[in-house]
């Protein structure tokens, strides 16, 4: 494959609008794609990450054991988030590049970023973030083509 999606079981994927996002990069660099924001440690790996074939391949090959070791470290001290260790195995790589992917969306249409108005401040997001809407959908996504949601809540109940 030219990319390897990461992403917890919460993470809906619409793969057309990710297809789309990704013709936009070269899956023979090492790039690691996720979204960047002030204040999360490594990525906000909330609407997932994708890594590039050279990168995943990279990491498997050069540094493979390394990063399970390092995993299981960081496990065993109660740091199991996979999306703030990323960022660290993915600087083994040279020329490995980390970069903010706005389609990668780590809310959903029923958190409050996407349900409240942007006239009607609620704290979040931060400034630097401009909002988007998808009608219907979200009020302020990043992208007016969000390929990823964060479905974390129950949406089901009345």
């Amino acid at each position: 494959p030219l990319w390897w999606v990461l992403g917890d079981d919460d993470v809906y994927v619409h793969l057309p609008k990710l297809r789309a996002a990704l013709s936009a990069y070269d899956p023979s660099q090492p790039l690691l794609l996720s979204h960047l924001l002030p204040g999360c440690p490594g990525i906000c790996g909330n609407g997932g990450a994708v890594l590039s074939w050279r990168l995943a391949e990279s990491l498997v090959r050069n540094h493979g054991d390394r990063w399970i070791q390092s995993m299981v470290e960081h496990i065993m001290k109660g740091q199991f988030y996979w999306d703030v260790h990323i960022v660290q195995a993915a600087a083994w790589v040279k020329g490995a590049r980390i970069l903010d992917m706005k389609s990668l969306f780590g809310w959903g249409p029923f958190d409050e970023v996407c349900l409240a108005r942007a006239d009607r401040p609620t704290g979040w997001p931060p400034k630097s973030w401009k909002c988007v809407e998808v009608p219907g959908v979200c009020h302020c996504a990043r992208s007016s083509l969000p390929a990823t949601w964060h479905i974390k809540q129950n949406y089901l109940k009345s």
